[in-house]
């Protein structure tokens, strides 16, 4: 069922990042991803008072439950990021997947830089 929940909201380069860490039997092992909530927000128009400060608050308040889980998996270094709306943290893989079944998490993405070249 979880399975099911889950579906399409792991990044194929994540599910591949998974696939590697369980195939070398390394289920402990600690992904970097990025966890985008599945409400968009913004600012609100014209630049009223307390405008960022409002979206701060309402960010904090929308990722309570991700970052509360999180907090219980005993996740370290926990980063909230307002204007997209993401929480990045390093997890294992059954706690990549568990977070993924939450009805508020749009999407899992493996958070790794990539090198562009020219």
């Amino acid at each position: 069922m979880a399975v099911a929940m889950m579906d399409g909201k792991l990044e194929p380069r994540l599910e591949a990042e998974i696939r590697t860490a369980r195939d070398e039997g390394e289920t402990d092992r600690r992904i970097p991803v990025i966890i985008e909530h599945s409400e968009v927000v913004s600012v609100t128009e014209g630049g009223a008072p307390g405008g960022l400060s409002d979206l701060e608050a309402r960010v904090q308040h929308l990722q309570k439950g991700i970052v509360e889980q999180l907090t219980q998996f005993g996740a370290r270094d926990i980063q909230q990021s307002v204007l997209a709306n993401v929480i990045t943290v390093a997890l294992s893989p059954a706690e990549i997947e568990s977070i993924a079944t939450r009805e508020d998490v749009k999407i899992v993405r493996l958070n790794r830089e990539e090198r562009v070249t020219f």
